[in-house]
């Protein structure tokens, strides 16, 4: 069964590949699809248009919220304007050894010796240098004050085996912040708080009730 096929045949879409495949699921999506899922979330900061193009179909994008806490407090920054937002991800320095940002700044992670700030900007240019690593900073900009003004740290540690996201929001509200970790060995497949995040996604469509965000 192609893509096609199998997305005609479906109610809902859960995408679990690479951002390069959003925008064709969207356009397939667009006329037999309820929902789609999506879990490259970068792919909707690097390409904004992808989400005009579901509001005139009536498509609706979920993005789940996965290895990030605080999306609540994210959205409800988003309607004031004074507010910040900033996301720290914390992490081995496996797996990150050929992603465009190391190598294009010639970092060396064998070099380091103790947590190292490897990256700051956007989290579209955290989406570019970072490919598949970073969609949650997508969608902490998504969710609240957009990708100009939410910042993003990534600090590389090799003695570090946790993966850790902190996000943290500030505004005339006060300030709210959460704390995400885990095993970084962790099967991605196998009760990941990704998959658990899916699975919950998925039952909201199926609810009555709505949670938060």
């Amino acid at each position: 069964m192609n893509l096609e096929e199998c997305i005609s045949r479906s109610d809902v879409v859960v995408e679990a590949a690479t951002a390069e495949i959003v925008p064709r699921i969207i356009q397939l999506g667009a006329a037999p699809c309820k929902a789609v899922i999506i879990l490259s979330g970068c792919a909707l900061v690097r390409w904004p248009d992808l989400r005009r193009q579901a509001d005139l179909a009536g498509l609706q994008i979920l993005l789940p919220s996965g290895a990030v806490a605080g999306l609540d407090a994210a959205l409800a920054a988003s309607e004031e304007a004074s507010s910040e937002i900033r996301l720290i991800i914390r992490r081995p320095c496996a797996g990150i050894e050929n992603v465009s940002h190391v190598v294009n700044h010639s970092i060396d992670l064998d070099q380091l010796t103790g947590e190292t700030l490897i990256f700051e900007g956007t989290p579209l240019e955290a989406c570019m240098g970072f490919e598949g690593r970073t969609n949650i900073s997508a969608s902490v900009a998504l969710a609240g004050i957009g990708n100009a003004r939410t910042r993003v740290q990534i600090y590389a540690d090799p003695g570090r085996t946790m993966h850790e996201h902190r996000l943290i929001v500030h505004g005339r509200f006060g300030k709210a912040e959460s704390r995400v970790e885990f095993d970084a060995s962790q099967p991605a497949e196998i009760d990941s708080i990704m998959t658990l995040s899916v699975l919950a996604a998925i039952r909201s469509l199926m609810s009555s009730t709505r949670y938060a965000t």
